[in-house]
């Protein structure tokens, strides 16, 4: 966890949770050697790819039952993960390895994923609400530095960008608003 910390923003931007068994069992030597691509022999691969984590369930010593439904939920994870990294740089973390980390109330919830605050180390957001809660923050900031510098009333105008609705739901004042 502390290594994904130091790493250049781009590189620890995005994350997704999982189940600790899912990330270990991807995170496995022999996984890393099976590669799926959609193109060429998928069905063999998927076959190959679920004796392998049978046989890793096996070892986990979890039951047979639970370890049919672990295979399917991650052959479907590491085919969406190939998916997702072909277009951005995502890292998979299990939930023990996201406990130095910081969510909101009632996160991280597994397979969603999550937009690291770009000045706070270690903050993560849901990518639906990363960019309002960016905002927030600088607007938070803004705030406290001219509060600091003296200002005694601060006026908000909206021109473009976010509807009104959208600017109305923010702890801001809005000029012709009631906050």
């Amino acid at each position: 966890m502390e290594k994904l910390l130091t790493l250049p923003y781009s590189l620890r931007q995005f994350i997704i949770v999982e189940q600790d068994e899912i990330i270990e069992a991807k995170r496995s030597e022999e996984l890393k050697k099976i590669e799926i691509e959609s193109n060429e022999n998928t069905i063999e691969k998927k076959s190959t790819l679920k004796t392998v984590i049978e046989t890793l369930a096996k070892s986990m010593t979890i039951s047979m039952g639970v370890s049919g439904i672990l295979v399917e939920v991650i052959i479907k994870s590491i085919e969406k993960q190939k998916e997702i990294s072909k277009k951005i740089n995502v890292n998979y973390l299990s939930y023990t390895e996201t406990s130095k980390l910081k969510f909101h109330i009632g996160h991280p919830r597994e397979n969603e994923l999550y937009v690291a605050h770009p000045t706070r180390a270690g903050v993560y957001y849901p990518i639906n609400d990363f960019h309002k809660k960016v905002f927030e923050h600088k607007f938070a900031e803004l705030n406290s530095l001219l509060m600091n510098l003296g200002a005694k009333k601060i006026e908000v105008e909206y021109i473009s960008g976010w509807d009104f609705e959208a600017m109305s739901q923010l702890d801001v004042p809005v000029k012709g608003g009631e906050n």
